[in-house]
C-alpha cells in the first residue's frame, strides 16, 4: 500500500508541475502579472498595491528565463510547495482522496502558473498552520520563533495575511499568555521593519487608497449578491459547495481545529462586511483556502462514500479545468461574447503592441490612467513606458517612481485613455488607441498642493479662498517647471460627488519654481447644487488631464 501511495504521489506532483510550467511558457501575461514585472525591475521593500514579496518572486525567475515561463516559474514551485505543505499537515490517510480534492478546486491550478502575490501567501499560511500546529503542542522557543517568521512572511507576500494571524489569535486568546509568544512578536516586527519604513517614507500609499480611495463608487446591494454568488463558486463551481459546508459547519475537535474554524469563518463574514463599503473580488477570500482543504477532506474521509462522492466531482472537475487552461491560453475561439470577455485577459497582446511599438520608434509611451497597458507595452516590446495618472483615474506605483524624469526633455508617443479627435490611431475594435507626439516632455505628476484652511461647510456658488504650500517632494529642478513655454502647467481644481465629476475649473495660477514652499492663495467656486462633496486640487500640464496632486478633501454645500 505505501509503495502504491508513493508512485501516486510522484505522479500527482509530477503531473502537476509539469501542467503548470507548460502553461506558464505558452500562456500571455495577465496585465496584473506584467505590472507585478514591472515592480521586480525596481526593487524595494514595498510597491504602491502591494508587499514586495511578488517581485522579489518574479525577479528571481526572470533572472533564469526572460520570458513569461520566468515571471512565472517561482510560482509555480510555490504553489506546489503549498500544496505538499498542505498535504503534511493533513496528513491524510487516503493520499487519493486528498490528491482528487485538490485536483478539484480550479483557483489552485490557476495559481499553479500566474504569478500573483497568491502564490506565495498560500504557502506562507500554510506553513503557519502547520508550526502553529506544533507551537499548540510544544509551547516552544523554536516554533515560536518560526510562528513569527511565516506570519511577517504572509505579510510581505499579501496583507491579507494579517486576517489569517488575526483570526487564529482570536480562537485561543490564553495564547498572550505564554512567553514564549513574544519571541514571536519580535520575530515577526523584525522582519516586516523595512517594509514598514517604505511605507512611512512613500506616506502610507495603499493604506490611504483604502480608507479613503479616490472618486468612490457609491454603495449598491449588487456588490453584495455579486460577492455571495462569487463565494459560493471561487474554489471551483462543484468542489466549492462541499468545502463550504464542510467549513460552515463541522464542529472544531481542539484548538488547532478551532484556529481554522475562526479563520474560515471569519475571512467570509469580513469580506461580506466590506461588501457594504464597496466592489469586493471574489479572490480574496483565498487565504480561507487551507481551512477549507482540512475541513473538506476531513468531511469526506470519515464519510464510507467519501471517495465515491468526490470521484465524479473530480472527474468532471478536472475535464473542465483541462477545457479551460486550452481556452485560456487561445487554443479554443468562440464567438460567444461571455466567453471572449473571459478570455480577453490571456489574449496576446502581440498585435497592438508591434503596431505601437512601430509608431512610436525610440520614442517613450506615456499611457494615461492605464498603468496594465504601460506595462503590457513594456514587457512584450522591450521599450520604456509609463503611466501617468489624472483626475479620474488613481494613483498607483507610476506615481511613486520618478519615470518622467527619466524621460523629461524628450519626445514621447502620449496614449490617452480617451478618444480624442483629430489624433491618430493604432489598433482594432477590442484595442483601439489614440495617440500623439509631444516635445520636450514636461510633467509634474510629484508635485503636491497642500491646503490648509478648507472650511467644512460652504454655500452654493460662493468663492472660498484657500491658503495653498506647493510641496516637491520629488525634488524636481525649479527650471523644469519652465522648460517648455508651448507646453505650461497651471492650478485647476474638481469637484467631485458620489464618485462623478461634476465641475472642473482651471484657476489661471501658473506653476513657476519659485512657488515650491511657499504659501500663496487658490480662489475656488463651489457648485450649486447642494451636498457632500470631496475636492481636489491639481496641476494641470497643457492639454493633458488634470493630475492629482493634492489629498482628498470633503466639504458640505448647504
Amino acid at each position: 500500500m505505501e509503495k502504491r501511495n508513493r508512485i501516486i504521489r510522484l505522479a500527482f506532483y509530477s503531473l502537476w508541475l509539469a501542467a503548470s510550467l507548460l502553461q506558464a511558457f505558452i500562456t500571455p501575461l495577465l496585465e496584473d502579472e506584467a505590472y507585478y514585472w514591472f515592480f521586480s525591475r525596481f526593487p524595494a521593500w514595498g510597491y504602491y498595491e502591494h508587499p514586495p514579496m511578488v517581485a522579489f518572486m518574479i525577479k528571481a525567475g526572470y533572472a533564469i528565463f526572460a520570458n513569461e515561463l520566468g515571471v512565472r516559474l517561482v510560482a509555480a514551485f510555490m504553489n506546489l510547495a503549498a500544496i505538499y505543505i498542505a498535504e503534511l499537515l493533513i496528513k491524510p490517510e487516503k493520499p487519493l482522496l486528498f490528491y482528487l480534492l485538490v485536483s478539484s478546486v480550479a483557483v489552485l491550478h490557476g495559481l499553479g502558473f500566474l504569478a500573483i502575490p497568491d502564490a506565495p501567501l498560500l504557502l506562507f499560511i500554510a506553513l503557519f498552520f502547520i508550526f502553529y500546529k506544533r507551537y499548540l503542542e510544544s509551547d516552544s522557543y523554536k516554533d515560536a520563533l518560526l510562528i513569527g517568521i511565516c506570519a511577517a512572511l504572509m505579510i510581505l507576500s499579501k496583507y491579507h495575511g494579517v486576517l489569517i494571524i488575526g483570526f487564529t489569535l482570536l480562537s485561543n486568546i490564553k495564547l498572550l499568555k505564554r512567553k514564549t509568544l513574544l519571541l514571536a512578536l519580535a520575530a515577526f516586527l523584525v522582519l516586516l521593519i523595512p517594509h514598514i519604513i517604505w511605507l512611512f517614507v512613500n506616506d502610507f500609499p495603499i493604506v490611504r487608497f483604502h480608507l479613503s480611495g479616490r472618486n468612490p463608487v457609491p454603495y449598491r446591494f449588487e456588490f453584495t449578491v455579486n460577492y455571495l454568488l462569487s463565494a459560493l463558486i471561487v474554489f471551483g463551481p462543484l468542489i466549492a459547495p462541499v468545502l463550504l459546508f464542510a467549513g460552515f459547519s463541522l464542529k472544531p475537535r481542539d484548538l488547532f481545529e478551532r484556529a481554522l474554524k475562526w479563520s474560515f469563518i471569519g475571512i467570509y463574514i469580513f469580506f461580506f462586511l466590506m461588501s457594504f463599503r464597496g466592489r469586493v473580488e471574489a479572490y480574496w477570500t483565498f487565504p480561507a483556502l487551507i481551512p477549507a482543504l482540512w475541513f473538506g477532506y476531513r468531511l469526506l474521509s470519515e464519510k464510507k462514500a467519501g471517495t465515491k462522492i468526490l470521484y465524479p466531482i473530480a472527474s468532471l472537475s478536472i475535464l473542465l479545468i483541462i477545457a479551460a487552461r486550452i481556452f485560456l491560453s487561445g487554443g479554443i475561439s468562440t464567438n460567444n461574447r461571455l466567453l471572449q470577455e473571459l478570455q480577453e485577459p490571456f489574449c496576446n497582446p502581440a498585435q497592438w503592441v508591434s503596431d505601437m511599438s512601430e509608431k512610436a520608434g525610440n520614442r517613450p509611451v506615456i499611457f494615461m490612467n492605464s498603468y496594465q497597458d504601460a506595462s503590457i507595452y513594456s514587457f512584450y516590446s522591450g521599450k520604456p513606458s509609463m503611466s501617468l495618472s489624472n483626475v479620474m483615474g488613481r494613483k498607483n506605483q507610476f506615481d511613486i517612481w520618478d519615470l518622467e524624469n527619466r524621460f523629461r526633455g524628450r519626445e514621447v508617443m502620449v496614449v490617452p485613455n480617451f478618444e480624442m479627435p483629430g489624433f491618430d490611431t493604432i489598433g482594432f475594435s477590442e484595442s483601439k488607441f489614440d495617440y500623439t507626439y509631444v516635445d520636450n516632455f514636461q510633467v509634474f505628476p510629484g508635485l503636491m498642493l497642500d491646503v490648509g484652511n478648507l472650511p467644512a461647510e460652504a454655500t452654493p456658488g460662493e468663492t472660498v479662498r484657500l491658503k495653498v504650500t506647493l510641496h516637491n517632494p520629488k525634488e524636481y529642478h525649479p527650471d523644469d517647471l519652465i522648460a517648455n513655454p508651448e507646453f505650461p502647467s497651471f492650478i485647476t481644481y474638481q469637484f467631485f460627488k458620489d464618485g462623478a465629476l461634476v465641475l472642473d475649473k482651471e484657476t489661471g495660477i501658473k506653476i513657476l519654481g519659485g512657488m515650491i514652499g511657499r504659501l500663496f492663495y487658490v480662489d475656488v467656486v463651489t457648485p450649486e447644487e447642494p451636498g457632500n462633496f470631496t475636492l481636489h486640487l491639481s496641476v494641470k500640464t497643457g492639454w493633458l488631464p488634470s493630475g492629482i496632486n493634492s489629498r482628498e478633501m470633503t466639504i458640505f454645500i448647504r
